[in-house]
Formats: C-alpha cells, sequence, structure tokens
C-alpha cells in the first residue's frame, strides 16, 4: 500500500507539476546559425512559427555575428533557452551609420494578448552616444510604424502607432538588457502595448513592475501582428528574441514557472516524502 501511494504522488508531479515547465508554440529566434562567420542576416528557414528567413538589411549593415551571442544577468530569467554555441545579431559595418532594417515574419498573425522579449547590448564606440540604437520592430499591416527599443540617449524608447514616447531612466551600455513587452492585439482595434526594461521577474506575471513605457487606445497593429525586425546603429545587438501569444505566453518568454507552479511543485515533492516516511 506504502509503494501504491509514493507511486501516486509521483504521477502527481509528473502530471502536474512537471507540467508547470511545459513550452507551448513559442516563436524563438536564438540566431543558431552554425557558422563561424560573419554573414549577412539573411538566414533561418521556415517552421516554428516563422514564415521563412530573414529579409532586407544588406551584408554590411545588419549581420549574423557569431560571437554576439547574450546572456543576461536579472533574476527570473533562463538563459539555458538560448544555447551558449548560438551568435547574435548586430550592426558589423564600422560605422555608426544605422543599419537597414531586417524582417522576419510569422506563419500566422497573432492576435490577443502578445507577449515579447528579447536580450538586447548597445556600446558607443562610434562616438554619437545620442545616436545608440537598439530597435525590435512590431510588424503589422497597419500604416503607422512600432517598436520597442533602447535609443536616444541610452534611454528606452516606444514607438507606438508612429508617436515616440522616452523613458526618464537611462540605461548602461556594454550591459546585456532584457526587453520584455506585453501587447494586447485587437483586429478591430483599440490595441495596447506594457513595455518593461530589466524588469524584477521573481514575482511571476503578476508581480512585475508598473512598466517603464505605456501607450494605447489606437490601432497600431491593424489585424494583428505578422512579424518582427530589427535595426541597429555601430555596435547594437539583438538575440534570444521569443514571442508567444498562448495562455502562459509570459511563462513562455521569460523562461521560468510562474510562483504558483513552483509552489504546487514543492507541495507535490512534500507529500511524497511524507508518503514515503509513512
Amino acid at each position: 500500500m506504502k509503494n501504491n501511494s509514493v507511486a501516486a504522488v509521483l504521477a502527481i508531479v509528473l502530471t502536474y507539476g512537471l507540467g508547470a515547465f511545459a513550452w507551448g508554440s513559442t516563436i524563438v529566434e536564438n540566431f543558431d546559425y552554425g557558422s563561424s562567420v560573419i554573414a549577412p542576416i539573411s538566414s533561418g528557414i521556415a517552421g516554428d512559427g516563422w514564415a521563412g528567413a530573414w529579409s532586407g538589411g544588406g551584408a554590411q549593415n545588419a549581420a549574423y555575428l557569431p560571437s554576439a551571442q547574450l546572456t543576461y544577468g536579472g533574476a527570473g530569467y533562463d538563459n539555458a533557452l538560448n544555447p551558449a554555441t548560438t551568435g547574435g545579431a548586430g550592426h558589423d559595418s564600422g560605422s555608426p551609420n544605422p543599419a537597414a532594417i531586417s524582417n522576419r515574419f510569422f506563419s500566422t498573425t497573432l492576435t490577443g494578448a502578445v507577449w515579447i522579449s528579447a536580450l538586447v547590448k548597445y556600446s558607443n564606440v562610434g562616438g554619437l552616444p545620442a545616436d545608440s540604437q537598439v530597435l525590435l520592430w512590431l510588424r503589422s499591416d497597419a500604416s503607422a510604424a512600432s517598436y520597442i527599443s533602447i535609443r536616444t540617449g541610452a534611454k528606452a524608447d516606444l514607438r507606438f502607432n508612429g508617436t515616440d514616447t522616452l523613458s526618464t531612466q537611462t540605461y548602461a551600455e556594454n550591459d546585456v538588457h532584457l526587453l520584455l513587452a506585453k501587447l494586447t492585439v485587437n483586429p478591430s482595434g483599440n490595441d495596447s502595448i506594457d513595455f518593461w526594461v530589466d524588469p524584477d521577474l521573481t514575482g511571476g506575471e503578476a508581480g512585475l513592475p508598473t512598466p517603464v513605457l505605456s501607450a494605447g487606445s489606437a490601432d497600431a497593429f491593424g489585424t494583428g501582428l505578422t512579424g518582427l525586425g530589427i535595426s541597429f546603429y555601430d555596435d547594437g545587438y539583438i538575440d534570444a528574441i521569443r514571442v508567444s501569444n498562448d495562455a502562459d505566453g509570459f511563462q513562455q518568454v521569460v523562461g521560468v514557472p510562474e510562483p504558483g507552479s513552483l509552489s504546487l511543485l514543492g507541495a507535490s515533492l512534500l507529500a511524497c516524502v511524507f508518503a514515503r516516511h509513512r
């Protein structure tokens, strides 16, 4: 009977506890192109939520950089989902001029609550700190452009429906920063976005701090989010892009379970120990 009890509790742990760590249909770009040389950012194939490879940009602007893999040091983010063997994307032309925008589109238009995360880094070695930038464009069939970024004097910049808003905070160069955004995409209009930079993730979605920037009440994303774009100034880098409109989208893009899921797993393990002791 004792063995049966232990087996039953273990089944609960496997079914519910480990299930809290399951990943859904997240769209991921880790720039894992298996190359040791700098190349135009035109790699990647259709599948895993993408409609095809990157397009646009150019060999001297937006580029795949095998040494530009980024690792984020903030608590609550899982770097294991971005293998250390991958590279990143950046601007490596030796000029402070901005890289041409490269775009990659999804196989399905995304609506509802869409979570997006990306790791970014910039350095002002080009001598133009006011022009430093790393931008993640939010593609749709809307007429006005939107993006999340760090730019313009090292501040967070949210462009929503063609209008820019800058943060009062600044973000250090040569550090890896986490961009996190939650989009509410309504095909009939009234879209919104919340944008964080380096937020405290340890309290889960419910424990997120006030967004650095927010905007809403406009049809900024048309019928839905269709893809992403990337652009940089000299020595700007981006890596580990994750997108999800699943019910657990926040968990999907930061890579750790919600606190409630951890509590369930812990309770199941304690029950297993107690049953074994009896």
